[in-house]
């Protein structure tokens, strides 16, 4: 199977972000005038979170740059140099955050963030780093909510309390506002209930391993578990993010020795194998490379086969909620008959896997729209239920 097709500007965007450039496909993309257009290219590139990393390939390779307008040159320099103070920052705040748990005797691993940027991007600026990740011990997770607080930290209660996040997520969100605005997201598990499947965190904390970041010390998820974690997050993404597909693709090519049956058996483990079977398809799809080859079952196809080219970058809300309720169906932990009636008359629990609502009270009309909305996607899922036996991926 090859790549999934894309416009020529999104291709080029998929070229820029590959481990390594191939000059004649580039130079094709570029040079068939009729179709590429240099402004859509920037505009598609601007919407993603990818500009650091792809800002960088474009600016170290001296043919690239010379067929790039001098306009985006120059906006791509001036990112390049923003996303090395933000990552500058983000590595003092990391520090000193770490620090002070330590003090306060609270375990916590590192998600994401600088440290998979440093090891498998090569350079921690290149990855678009807004907040910090960290995971706890639940038990250790009221410490180290105290300690956030007393480095000035405060809970963001703007959308969501304190007991809202405890019931239907899985990480609480911490600000600091200072010359910058510092965010840390506490996890205390990874994934969540009713729609996922909670994973034994002790056993991630078992299987960590040592790492450093700007020379100082820090623990971060294992090798497999990190990739699974980072398909989890593809999953609670609807498999709409790029960031994602890039992280992935970086993680793979940084450990050769780690297959995709390697990381299918080991998610198991997190009770995900279907999820990260539908991750590979997708890697298999947008980056069209045979290491993500591996047996697909007909049900993930099926799946899969609703999604094309121009899912894989910003889409609508609406089209995004379309494909929120699809993951859902076809892999939330639910009943069918429930997940269909809660479609339309959302609980708490459905409204904010769902529908991401605020905390707040709702009014009738809106409460008209939610039923109507929620009806139309129930016949949309139905629907593509029904086709997506006869559909191929390409």
């Amino acid at each position: 199977m090859n790549g999934v097709r894309l416009s020529s500007e999104m291709d080029l965007v998929r070229e820029v972000l590959r481990v390594e450039l191939d000059r004649t496909r580039i130079g094709a993309i570029i040079a068939d005038s009729r179709w590429f257009v240099w402004d859509r290219f920037e505009e598609l590139l601007f919407s993603t979170k990818i500009v650091p990393l792809a800002a960088s390939a474009i600016l170290k390779t001296d043919w690239l740059r010379e067929l790039a307008p001098p306009s985006l040159v120059d906006r791509l320099l001036n990112e390049s140099e923003k996303s090395i103070v933000r990552s500058l920052l983000r590595e003092h705040e990391l520090k000193e955050v770490l620090g002070h748990f330590r003090k306060g005797e609270v375990h916590c691993l590192v998600l994401k963030g600088l440290p998979l940027a440093e090891r498998n991007y090569g350079d921690s600026s290149l990855r678009d780093v807004r907040d910090l990740d960290l995971l706890v011990p639940p038990e250790q997770l009221a410490t180290a909510e105290r300690l956030l607080e007393s480095l000035g930290y405060a809970l963001f209660e703007l959308v969501h309390s304190r007991g809202f996040y405890r019931r239907h997520h899985f990480h609480v969100v911490y600000v600091r506002r200072r010359k910058t605005v510092d965010v840390v997201e506490l996890h205390w598990n990874l994934l969540h209930n009713p729609f996922s499947l909670r994973v034994d965190t002790s056993k991630l904390f078992r299987r960590r391993i040592e790492g450093s970041l700007g020379g100082s010390p820090i623990e971060l998820l294992a090798p497999l578990d990190e990739i699974v974690y980072v398909m989890a997050s593809l999953r609670m993404s609807h498999y709409l993010s790029l960031k994602r597909l890039v992280d992935l693709d970086r993680l793979f090519h940084a450990q050769p020795s780690i297959t995709a049956d390697h990381v299918i058996r080991h998610a198991e483990l997190w009770g995900m194998r279907e999820e990260t079977q539908a991750a590979l398809l997708f890697l298999r799809r947008f980056w069209g490379d045979p290491r993500y080859d591996t047996t697909m079952p007909s049900r993930v196809e099926r799946f899969a086969s609703r999604y094309r080219g121009s899912d894989f970058f910003p889409i609508s809300s609406g089209r995004e909620l379309r494909f929120r309720i699809w993951s859902s169906a076809y892999f939330g932990d639910h009943k069918l008959s429930d997940f269909a009636w809660r479609l339309v008359f959302p609980d708490e629990a459905y409204s904010a896997e769902l529908y991401y609502t605020k905390e707040e009270p709702i009014p009738v009309s809106r409460r008209v729209r939610r039923h109507l909305s929620g009806f139309i996607s129930l016949i949309d899922v139905i629907s593509n239920l029904i086709v997506s036996p006869f559909r191929r991926l390409h």
